[in-house]
């Protein structure tokens, strides 16, 4: 049976009063804690007051809120930023490839990802990539559950060939307006609210 992350499955008839319990877990049989306890990892058991004596439980954390990789091929690696304050996770092509000048190949990465549900990922070149003449661009939303493929285009007047494990792009992550209906849903209006700005576009604001 599963259940849904902070949700309390008692083992007596006179389950104890949770509230106290920090978000963050879902209570399942095996082990206990303190209720006013925040723990990451599986704990030693201990005992959960109760009106008729304890409750054993095993917290699981809730995993929701953190960036998941997942490998669905075993010669791919899973990306670490290099710096903890680097912007995105860089992604390596799975197998040897050669694009012809002007041309757009699709690679595998061996990986997908689960992203919390208020981010998506903006897939970009790196650096190294782009001085080569190599770009791509992409999306990956917090619903996606599939590979990770890269687009790539060569920009540049020649044929350029990449080997297996060249890490020619990274993956963004980006905080979304999509917090219920307020932001998820658009409308048909008639007209839109004055702006200082106006229709003013490509070097309005100088050059």
């Amino acid at each position: 049976m599963d259940h849904l992350p902070g949700s309390i499955i008692p083992l007596d008839n006179d389950p104890p009063d949770h509230s106290g319990l920090k978000s963050g877990y879902t209570i399942i049989p095996g082990t206990t804690v303190p209720v006013d306890t925040f723990i990451p990892t599986p704990v030693t058991p201990t005992p959960i007051p109760s009106t008729t004596g304890t409750v054993s439980c095993h917290l699981v954390p809730d995993t929701s809120h953190l960036i998941r990789w997942l490998k669905v091929d075993p010669r791919a690696e899973v990306p670490v930023k290099k710096h903890w304050n680097d912007a995105g996770y860089d992604l390596a092509i799975l197998e040897d490839v050669y694009i012809p000048a002007g041309r757009t190949r699709q690679v595998n990465t061996g990986l997908a990802v689960a992203l919390p549900h208020n981010v998506a990922g903006f897939i970009k070149p790196r650096s190294s990539a782009f001085r080569d003449g190599l770009d791509l661009d992409g999306t990956i939303d917090a619903g996606y559950r599939g590979e990770i493929l890269l687009q790539i285009r060569n920009l540049s007047g020649e044929g350029i060939s990449l080997k297996a494990g060249r890490k020619v792009a990274q993956l963004v992550p980006v905080v979304v307006l999509n917090y219920g209906e307020f932001f998820s849903t658009s409308i048909d209006v008639t007209s839109l609210e004055w702006t200082t700005r106006g229709e003013g576009g490509f070097g309005s604001t100088g050059q």
